[in-house]
């Protein structure tokens, strides 16, 4: 994977021209939350887009009242967006994660300060 494609993205991306409608209004909903949030590469995309079309299913699920494809989006859904910290436990796991990260990060510079260690 290339630096470029594991970019945080800061600018909104273009809606897919083949989205769903439901789809498209989801993309315009969710992508600038995860951007603001600084969770969103371009490599994620793809994700992205599958995430917003089971949304989509999930909207014809409830006017149709099929329970069984509610159920089964909401867990295709949860799913994915649970890597991106959309629910509570993601982004507790993500705090904790960026949280070692530093701490990591500032045992290296003090080793590389003081004792000459990369």
């Amino acid at each position: 994977m290339s630096k470029k494609q594991n970019k945080i993205l800061t600018i909104k991306p273009p809606v897919p021209v083949d989205l769903s409608p439901e789809a498209k209004k989801h993309w315009e909903e969710i992508v600038p939350i995860l951007i603001s949030d600084g969770v969103l590469c371009s490599v994620d995309l793809p994700l992205i887009r599958m995430a917003c079309e089971v949304e989509a299913n999930y909207e014809a699920a409830v006017k149709s009242q099929d329970f069984k494809a509610m159920k089964e989006t909401i867990s295709l859904y949860k799913s994915i967006m649970t890597s991106f910290g959309v629910t509570h436990k993601a982004r507790q796991s993500m705090k904790i994660a960026q949280a070692a990260a530093v701490k990591t990060e500032g045992i290296r510079k003090v080793r590389k300060d003081f004792f000459d260690e990369e």
